[in-house]
């Protein structure tokens, strides 16, 4: 079940598990939905969060500021977090069994970072492989965002759940958005 206001837009995906059980994704592109995962046959709703324009706000913010420190990229990449991403990978980083890739502990995570940019830009479809498992998982391109707010979410998941990882630049962000191109639109007919 996705609950989400009047004009939103949300992706959502279902599979049938062997077990019988369902497993949901939604990639909610409306950050005011609140949204269902059901996984194993256990419902899981996840809260509300904030809207994009605070996202807005906070990097126009952001972009004032020079030098972030470590702790502040992951206080401001935990808002991130949970605004863009824990919908599908959880708030303990865990992701969905065999749909979506953990971030804890994640060998992709913590030993290929310009793969991880890419990742958050371009999104991604297909297997991927993490920490030795292969996940058939699709994940919808966040190209959108600050270059700021890339570097602070995955600072934040770089040193959550057990990850030890270094802070994440906002030009190591800029470098590999001008190598890749941007995702295209999609037009509405």
């Amino acid at each position: 079940m996705v609950l989400a206001p009047s004009g939103a837009a949300s992706i959502v995906d279902s599979q049938v598990l062997s077990s019988g059980s369902s497993a949901l994704t939604d990639h909610a592109l409306n950050t005011n939905a609140a949204s269902t995962s059901i996984t194993g046959g256990v419902s899981r709703l996840t809260r509300p969060v904030s809207s994009s324009q605070a996202a807005e706000a906070d990097s126009k913010t952001e972009k004032k500021i020079t030098g972030l420190t470590k702790e502040t990229q992951i206080q401001k990449g935990k808002a991130i977090y949970w605004m863009t991403c824990f919908a599908c990978h959880l708030s303990d980083g865990q992701g969905i069994p065999d749909r979506v890739p953990p971030l804890a502990k994640s060998d992709f995570v913590l030993t290929r970072t310009k793969d991880s940019i890419r990742t958050v830009l371009m999104g991604c479809s297909g297997d991927i492989t993490v920490s030795g498992k292969t996940y058939k998982s699709a994940m919808l391109p966040l190209y959108h965002l600050a270059d700021e707010h890339i570097a602070n979410v995955l600072t934040y998941v770089r040193n959550s759940w057990g990850n030890f990882g270094d802070a994440v630049a906002a030009e190591e962000v800029a470098k590999i958005r001008q190598e890749v191109a941007p995702p295209p639109t999609r037009r509405r007919e």
